[in-house]
């Protein structure tokens, strides 16, 4: 089972597979992520949570790598998946998927449930939270061309024209280059009322 602890740290890179969410949005099949999460608070609600939150994560991923005048590699990946975290009898719970249909969804919320009502029963000291407003934000890091939009054939151009000027320096025989792209999505929501989206 995956970790919470794993998950945030970046753990929850998991391919997207089958079994998408009814009524995802055009866009790849995904799922409209303010509804899916709003699924899943109402079913944490359900079973008893006094507090719960989603995360959904996307990962994307690009790597070239050129030596002298040939070009070695290129990577490409892209992940995407969720976790729940509720708060029951005092105990945390987590469980995450990368399967967003609704019986996925359904079962990782049982499975968060589950975890925190063991805790608790083993627990001596229950968890209370702070008191907080909710926070509606975006936040998107600074960039003027996204990565990810250049054409990889305009990136292997430069990587190699790098490459040409460095040999034509007296002396050089070895000549590597690389460059590489990392995009983080995140989406948070929480049962307080919190909405978060930032893009790292």
């Amino acid at each position: 089972m995956l970790t919470r602890r794993k998950f945030v740290a970046g753990g929850a890179a998991l391919a997207l597979r089958g079994g998408r969410l009814r009524g995802a949005a055009a866009n790849g099949g995904e799922p409209d992520r303010k509804n899916f999460s709003g699924m899943a608070l109402e079913l944490a609600k359900k079973a008893g949570a006094a507090y719960a939150d989603v995360r959904i994560n996307r990962y994307q991923e690009q790597g070239l790598f050129t030596r002298e005048r040939q070009v070695r590699s290129i990577d490409s990946d892209a992940s995407y998946g969720y976790g729940v975290r509720v708060l029951k009898k005092g105990s945390w719970g987590f469980a995450a998927s990368d399967d967003f249909s609704e019986r996925a969804l359904a079962e990782v919320v049982r499975q968060a449930v589950d975890i925190a009502e063991a805790d608790a029963a083993i627990s001596s000291q229950p968890v209370r939270l702070a008191p907080e407003k909710p926070h509606q934000a975006k936040w998107k890091s600074a960039y003027t061309i996204d990565p990810f939009r250049v054409p990889v054939e305009k990136k292997i151009e430069l990587l190699l024209k790098i490459n040409e000027t460095a040999l034509k320096v007296k002396g050089a025989r070895f000549v590597a280059s690389e460059m590489r792209f990392v995009r983080e999505d995140k989406f948070f929501a929480s049962s307080e009322g919190s909405r978060i989206e930032q893009e790292i």
